[in-house]
C-alpha cells in the first residue's frame, strides 16, 4: 500500500543521507524486579505479529512510495553486560542509520551496567512518533505480562483514509 504524506517526506529526507541517524527515536527505560530476557523475546515477537507497521519496509517503485508489510520478521534482541560504559554512553552507541528497505525498523538491546539494567530502544521515526513510541511501551509491558493488544486500526488503515481523502478545497486554497 501506498505510504502516508508523512512517511514520504520522512522517506525522501532520510534517502538524500542515508548513512546518518537523522530520524531515530532513542529511548531509554529503567528495568525494575525480575527480568526474563527468553520472556522479553516472546513478548516483541509476539507484539511484532500483531503490529504491521512493526513489520514494514519502505521503497519507491514506478513514482510511487509504497510501504510493504511482511508476514514474519526475524527479531534479534542484543544483551550486553558492560560494567565499564556507563548507561549514557550505552544510549548514545545505540543509534544507528535504518535502511529503510530492511525490516526491521526498530532495535532492542538491553545493557546491564554500574547504575542498573537497561531497555534501550531504537525506532525510525517512519514507523513511529510521539504516540506511537508510548503504545510500543504499553503493548510490550502488556505482551511481558501475558495479555495480548490487538489493535483495532494499523497504521496502513490510516494511509489509505488519507490517500482517499478528498483535498481539492486544499489545493486549490494553496495553489
Amino acid at each position: 500500500c501506498l505510504m502516508s504524506n508523512a512517511q514520504r517526506n520522512i522517506f525522501i529526507t532520510q534517502m538524500k543521507d542515508t548513512d546518518i541517524a537523522l530520524y531515530n527515536i532513542l529511548k531509554c527505560y529503567r528495568i525494575e524486579g525480575n527480568f526474563e530476557l527468553e520472556r522479553l523475546k516472546y513478548a516483541v515477537r509476539k507484539l511484532v505479529s500483531n503490529n504491521d507497521i512493526l513489520r514494514t519496509i519502505f521503497g519507491y517503485e514506478e513514482n510511487n512510495f509504497y510501504q510493504y508489510i511482511h508476514d514474519y520478521v526475524d527479531i534479534n534482541i542484543e544483551y550486553e553486560e558492560n560494567l565499564e560504559v556507563d548507561i549514557k554512553t550505552a544510549y548514545m552507541n545505540h543509534a544507528k542509520p535504518f535502511d529503510l528497505g530492511k525490516a526491521p525498523l526498530f532495535r532492542i538491546k538491553i545493557v546491564s551496567v554500574d547504575s542498573g539494567m537497561y531497555m534501550l530502544l531504537d525506532i525510525h521515526h517512519i514507523i513511529s512518533d510521539g504516540t506511537g513510541d508510548e503504545l510500543f511501551k504499553q503493548m510490550l509491558l502488556d505482551e511481558y505480562h501475558g495479555k495480548t493488544v490487538i489493535p483495532e486500526f494499523q497504521f496502513k488503515d490510516f494511509s489509505e483514509w488519507e490517500r482517499a481523502r478528498d483535498y481539492s478545497a486544499q489545493r486549490e486554497y494553496w495553489y
